[in-house]
């Protein structure tokens, strides 16, 4: 700027811009999420529901900063938390509501060092922290409780779909009783690879094939059975049409017939019971992160464990916990959105919330109709047929076209290849698997 001899503003008149802006731009936020909200009910209405306000939707937290201390302080390290709602009756998923907690205060800090003893939030002055320093900023449940109050008076929430670790749940029950509790599976099906990893198998399991270490197969069967057992049961809902009940009944021989695939024994139990894998050459499970025709030699030890893993994912209760298949990754991706807004490594003490919300219009209406929007609200209106409207509208078509590649069925099965051929080319070149190990250079203590 000052080569194009234009003064730069000061450090001070930029804050107090984003000050002003970030004010409108959480009350515009705020606004257009209740709209979104009294829309749900009306199409709901028009579609001649019994319940029009009754919805299901899926909740999951973000924290700046790490939620836990590596060398075990008291203090927890997250400072600043993002809780947020999105509803799962349209493919858009639209964000209905969010909390925005943050401990940090630029004014307490500065009367503490002056001898004034001053507790956050709600003491005098500006204020900038909603969360008081001592709470635990990891209490997802009071966390879901602001947010279930916040939409208890247009939506009641049906089913709530969250993570393995989380207790949204059951903060929303004190403002919707009604809520039942569903799991993610993209969370659910890791505790197979894990339980594959707690389990003790027997040092004959890859007897057949030694062309790498046992730990090395272990992990690569893990990974495989943990995409088995997801496409049996995405298959499972597909055949029967999302029948649980038939799916519950047919599921214990599916396990069975994974079993025999896996010994090599696939011809008539997988033909029969398997919902991915018809036992020919043609229509069989590839085992794809498994050496090209490796063969387990499972005993009766070895089976009862596989079975054990695999029902940590597909027993009658993980059945019910995911019998709608939903999942939580619209809230995933939005946290990703958040990286462009506010980084994770970032923290702002004054407009932390602004830049939530400015995620979440971007989510809610595209980057396009986002920037017409929050220009407007701020005072700042563009000039119709301008240049930048016309490169905004260039960037609407943009950001829709790639949305519907990205959702093409060819688009998601060369991904896919990809995916595999990079594991296979890596598992070929057999790379170590560490690398790098902590305190490596330390000194060595000779006794």
């Amino acid at each position: 700027m000052p080569e194009c001899q234009h003064h730069p503003p000061s450090y001070t008149g930029l804050q107090k811009t984003a000050n002003h802006v970030g004010e409108k731009i959480v009350t515009m936020s705020k606004a257009s999420m209740e709209s979104l909200r009294e829309k749900i009910v009306a199409d709901n209405t028009t579609c001649g529901l019994e319940k029009p306000d009754l919805i299901n939707a899926e909740m999951d937290g973000r924290y700046n900063n790490p939620l836990f201390s590596g060398d075990r302080t008291p203090s927890q390290g997250a400072t600043q938390v993002t809780m947020t709602l999105c509803e799962q009756m349209t493919s858009d998923k639209k964000i209905l509501s969010v909390f925005t907690g943050s401990k940090l205060c630029k004014r307490a800090e500065y009367l503490r060092r002056c001898g004034v003893q001053v507790t956050c939030p709600n003491h005098t002055g500006i204020c900038t922290a909603y969360v008081a320093e001592d709470a635990a900023i990891g209490n997802e449940e009071a966390w879901a409780t602001i947010v279930g109050e916040e939409i208890a008076d247009t939506l009641t929430i049906n089913y709530l779909t969250t993570d393995g670790d989380s207790k949204t749940h059951t903060g929303m029950k004190k403002s919707h009783p009604a809520c039942k509790n569903l799991k993610d599976p993209r969370h659910l099906v890791k505790s197979v690879k894990r339980e594959f990893w707690k389990s003790t198998f027997s040092a004959d399991l890859f007897q057949k094939f030694r062309g790498l270490p046992y730990g090395t197969l272990k992990s690569r069967l893990a990974t495989d059975v943990r995409n088995r057992c997801v496409t049996e049961l995405e298959r499972a809902h597909i055949v029967h049409k999302g029948n649980l009940d038939q799916i519950k009944k047919n599921m214990p021989m599916t396990i069975e017939a994974m079993i025999q695939c896996y010994k090599g024994n696939c011809a008539e139990m997988c033909a029969e019971f398997s919902y991915c894998c018809q036992g020919l050459p043609d229509n069989h499970w590839s085992k794809t992160f498994l050496p090209q025709g490796i063969v387990l030699c499972l005993s009766a030890k070895d089976e009862h464990h596989f079975k054990q893993c695999v029902l940590k994912y597909l027993s009658t209760e993980c059945l019910d916990s995911t019998k709608l298949l939903t999942s939580t990754q619209k809230c995933e991706s939005f946290n990703r959105v958040l990286q462009k807004t506010n980084p994770k490594m970032m923290t702002c003490y004054r407009n932390f919330p602004a830049r939530i919300h400015t995620a979440i219009h971007l989510c809610n209406f595209g980057i396009a109709d986002s920037t017409v929007l929050r220009l407007r609200a701020v005072g700042s209106p563009l000039v119709s047929g301008s240049r930048v409207v016309s490169r905004i509208t260039n960037l609407r078509k943009r950001q829709l076209y790639h949305q519907q590649r990205q959702r093409n069925i060819m688009f998601k099965l060369k991904r896919g290849y990809h995916r595999i051929r990079r594991y296979r080319m890596h598992a070929k070149a057999r790379v170590p698997t560490v690398t790098y190990k902590s305190g490596v250079d330390d000194p060595k203590t000779i006794c």
